[in-house]
């Protein structure tokens, strides 16, 4: 591990906060601005004593468009959070919840995501029998049919038999159990921490960001198989595609044959993804920002790196280029 950096991080335009974070080799870069270079280029930090945000000529209209998108971001999250949040020990409901959002965005559509691993933390209610179950997903009234059951599948997942995928339903970042209630159950009590999953999204029509996140990451998905990494920005699913073709240049050059990019992106996840989640995951970042993922932290900073590197080669910046 490398020595403690100082990270500024910024969710309006008129405050920072610094922050300090232990980064991993593979991430280490000091810069200013977590999410989007326009920020490192308005935030100037004083010997890491005070912050001060000083307005450029090229970082104004990025430092703003993003401190209202985060602000936003935010705000509907923390508004989420007061009026969706189920009764302590009782799971969240479906349909309540899909009610809600369609209140303020519009019908949901539907997508299908196939099957897929999902963490059993993040299940969080269900479809249709919210009263029925606590949420450890086991049954306020257990009668002896459904423990019978519940016993059934706990054998067969101790003992490490296929079972089929549970069936969720997934609404902005909470998933809810159509199917598979007792897996679950299951699951918790022997601290599996992931399940295959059959999984619906479902996306409000009256926000044209959300379907754009969805297509964004399934290109994502679909030429790196990698299903597992969550972002709220759909721009972040580019910046990390154009990590892993530069990881998958590096890896042919090492071994001076061609590298199959699902090849490629798996090593990469490992090697560089994983690593520095949880170097931002252990800063626990998103306890000030419950608007953003470690994904899109990461595809920021990475973007950061990548200016800093062209600034000392000389070479023009992304944002310098399109400026001209």
């Amino acid at each position: 591990m490398r020595s403690i950096r100082s990270i500024s991080l910024a969710s309006g335009a008129v405050w920072v906060l610094p922050v300090l974070v232990r980064l991993n080799d593979t991430v280490g870069v000091e810069f200013a601005g977590l999410i989007r270079p326009a920020l490192a280029r308005a935030i100037h930090l004083d010997s890491g004593r005070r912050a001060a945000v000083s307005v450029t000529h090229d970082g104004l209209k990025g430092t703003v468009m993003f401190a209202l998108q985060v602000l936003r971001r935010t705000f509907n999250c923390w508004r989420q959070s007061w009026r969706r949040d189920a009764p302590k020990g009782r799971l969240r409901d479906f349909e309540t919840d899909a009610q809600h959002e369609a209140k303020l965005y519009g019908a949901l559509n539907r997508r299908s995501l196939g099957v897929r691993m999902v963490e059993v933390r993040r299940v969080v209610g269900s479809v249709g029998r919210s009263l029925e179950f606590d949420d450890t997903f086991q049954p306020f009234q257990r009668d002896t049919t459904s423990h019978a059951r519940f016993r059934r599948v706990l054998g067969a997942l101790r003992a490490g038999e296929a079972l089929p995928p549970v069936e969720l339903y997934k609404l902005r970042r909470a998933y809810y159990v159509l199917d598979g209630h007792h897996r679950l159950a299951a699951a918790r009590v022997l601290g599996i921490a992931e399940l295959e999953s059959e999984v619906t999204l479902f996306i409000p029509s009256g926000d044209p960001e959300a379907l754009r996140l969805f297509h964004e990451r399934r290109a994502f998905e679909q030429a790196t198989g990698l299903q597992t990494i969550g972002a709220v920005m759909p721009a972040t699913y580019r910046r990390l595609l154009t990590e892993v073709h530069a990881f998958r240049r590096k890896l042919a050059d090492e071994r001076r044959t061609a590298v199959d990019l699902t090849e490629a992106a798996r090593i990469w996840y490992a090697r560089v993804f994983l690593p520095a989640f949880g170097a931002l995951r252990a800063a626990d970042l998103q306890a000030w920002y419950p608007s953003l993922r470690h994904a899109d932290m990461l595809a920021g900073l990475w973007d950061e790196e990548r200016e800093v590197r062209q600034r000392r080669q000389g070479a023009p910046t992304d944002h310098q280029g399109a400026a001209t």
